[in-house]
């Protein structure tokens, strides 16, 4: 797990797994802002901006991550062409999916672009976990969905 007070000196590649990135806000509730997947970098803006992570990673499941130390290898990376632009990509990724989410009014538009985007096979599953990620209760994502399929943009496959 990385958290805000930890200082790290590594980037790390999700190479298998899947981690939640959130933050707390002050009412102690857990703002979930993305899941990711593997081969993303944990640790890119860290990288560059040497402060200490503002977000905290957590794994949902097992995962393999490989990792640089960032102190040892400094001058390596920072001459590293091809490795600043992987950073500069993931930064970037991360960007537009704020802006992504910032440009949707509508919860219908997130659930559909969630599923379309991040679902394997476009399958929403953890009806709990997706409510966190789009920021709204469980019983709001259940009723998007159900107008959801019975405007026939989704399909439902089984029960719940």
């Amino acid at each position: 797990m990385i958290q805000p007070s930890f200082h790290f000196h590594s980037i790390y590649f999700l190479v298998k797994g899947s981690v939640n990135v959130y933050s707390i806000q002050a009412d102690g509730r857990q703002f979930v802002t993305g899941v990711k997947k593997e081969i993303p970098i944990l640790g890119d803006i860290e990288f560059v901006t040497k402060k200490k992570p503002h977000l905290f990673v957590e794994a949902l499941e097992n995962v393999v991550v490989l990792s640089i130390d960032t102190l040892r290898y400094e001058k390596e990376l920072n001459e590293d062409v091809l490795f600043l632009h992987s950073v500069i990509h993931s930064c970037v990724d991360i960007i537009q999916s704020v802006q992504h989410d910032q440009n949707f009014m509508r919860l219908e538009e997130k659930v559909v672009a969630y599923m379309k985007y991040q679902c394997d096979d476009h399958i929403l599953r953890r009806i709990e976990k997706t409510s966190e990620i789009l920021h709204c209760s469980r019983r709001q994502l259940q009723r998007v969905l159900h107008e959801l399929v019975e405007k026939d943009i989704l399909i439902k496959l089984s029960k719940g």
